[in-house]
């Protein structure tokens, strides 16, 4: 991913802010999904389903 991005800072700060989000993305998972839904995890789906519409709305309204 930062590959495409030209100089140092930017590649940087890119990589910073993916970790975060890979880090966050892994403590909100853990919560999301716990045992006791088990086996149909209704919440945890639900969340991702939430978190995935609100990245489309992001990136629909970042483009437009």
């Amino acid at each position: 991913m930062t590959g495409a991005l030209p100089g140092r800072a930017k590649k940087s700060v890119t990589a910073t802010v993916l970790f975060i989000r890979h880090c966050a993305g892994n403590a909100v998972g853990a919560q999301l999904f716990q045992d006791k839904d088990a086996p149909r995890y209704i919440p945890g789906l639900t969340g991702c389903g939430v978190f995935y519409g609100l990245e489309s709305a992001m990136i629909v309204l970042w483009r437009a």
